[in-house]
C-alpha cells in the first residue's frame, strides 16, 4: 500500500497454495485438444475459422479445488474475535454438447451447455450453483459468424450466510437467479457487438429485491 505505482509479488511462508484439477474428456476434438477454439484476441485465419466449424463441440468434466490453509469462517457471529478455521474446498461437474446442425454448411449448428459446482460455504455466500444454456451459432443463413445464447443461472446462499444475516436482523433469500439472453454479432472480421440482456431474482440474495433488469453492450476489437 505504501508503494501504489510498484508492482510486486510476495510469496510468503504460510501463505499456503490454491490447487485445483480437472479430469475431463472431448470425445469429438481428434488432435485439438491443446488449440484454440473460439479466439477473440487475435484475428481468424483461415485455418482457425475451418477448425472453428469442423464438426461442433463435445466435453464433459469432473473438478475439484481446494486451499492449503485453513480458511476463517467468514459467517459465524460467536467467533469475530477468535474466529474458527476450517479446510475450504469443492468441486464442479460440467458438460457440453453440439445437439443438432443447421442447414446444409458446417458451422450453424446448436449446442447445450450444464455446470454443477458446490462448496463448504464457509468462505464464500453461495455454497451450490447451477447453470444450464444454449448457444445457436449462425442464427440466419445470411449471418453464419453471429451467435445468440440463452443461459440461465441459480446460486444457492449458503446456510452459514443465511444464519449470520439473520443474526443481524437482515432476512435473505434462498438463492439468486438469473436469466440472460445475449447476441454477439460479427460486424466485420476485426469487430463485434454483443448486446446482453438479464434478468435478475433476488439479486445479491436480498429477498425484498424481487427482480432487477440489467443491460448491457460489449465491444470486441482484434488488431
Amino acid at each position: 500500500p505504501a508503494h501504489p505505482k510498484r508492482t510486486t509479488i510476495r510469496l510468503a511462508k504460510g501463505d499456503g497454495v490454491f490447487a485445483i484439477a480437472e479430469f475431463g474428456w472431448t470425445p469429438i476434438e481428434y488432435g485439438h485438444v491443446f488449440e484454440p477454439t473460439t479466439p477473440t484476441a487475435t484475428l481468424r485465419t483461415p485455418g482457425l475459422v475451418t477448425h472453428e466449424k469442423y464438426e461442433g463441440t463435445s466435453k464433459y468434466a469432473l473438478g475439484f479445488w481446494r486451499y492449503g490453509n485453513r480458511v476463517s469462517d467468514r459467517f459465524d457471529p460467536e467467533s469475530s474475535d477468535n474466529p474458527l478455521v476450517h479446510r475450504t474446498q469443492g468441486g464442479y461437474l460440467l458438460a457440453e454438447r453440439t445437439l443438432l446442425n443447421i442447414g446444409a454448411g458446417a458451422g450453424r449448428d446448436l449446442t447445450a451447455f450444464a455446470r454443477y459446482t458446490l462448496s463448504d460455504g464457509y468462505a464464500t455466500e453461495i455454497d451450490r450453483s447451477w447453470n444450464l444454456g444454449l448457444r445457436l451459432r449462425g442464427p440466419l443463413a445470411s449471418r453464419p459468424d453471429d451467435i445468440l445464447a440463452l443461459g440461465w443461472s441459480s446460486g444457492r446462499l449458503s446456510p452459514q450466510f443465511r444464519a449470520a444475516q439473520a443474526a443481524n436482523g437482515i432476512e435473505t433469500a434462498v438463492a439468486e437467479d438469473a436469466l440472460e439472453i445475449t447476441w454477439r454479432a460479427a460486424i466485420s472480421k476485426w469487430l463485434a457487438l454483443q448486446p446482453n440482456l438479464q434478468i435478475v431474482r433476488h439479486p445479491g440474495g436480498d429477498s425484498a429485491s424481487k427482480t432487477s433488469t440489467v443491460l448491457g453492450l460489449r465491444f470486441e476489437l482484434a488488431l
